[in-house]
């Protein structure tokens, strides 16, 4: 995923965030950077999980 592509995601993530704290003033901060760490970490282990199907490709029969 771009850089510019994570914005997204990241916006939601936090808003949801922001949500679930109970709309707290200020901290926008915070919950941006948590947001960024938990999409990050996910995308991480994403890329960790080998893809089954490429994987097949790639044995020669």
């Amino acid at each position: 995923m771009a850089r510019d592509d994570i914005l997204e995601p990241i916006r939601h993530r936090a808003y949801r965030l922001w949500e679930q704290a109970g709309r707290p003033e200020g901290g926008d901060l915070e919950f941006w950077e948590r947001a960024r760490q938990e999409i990050e970490a996910e995308q991480a282990a994403e890329a960790a999980v080998p893809d089954p199907a490429a994987a097949a490709k790639e044995q020669p029969l």
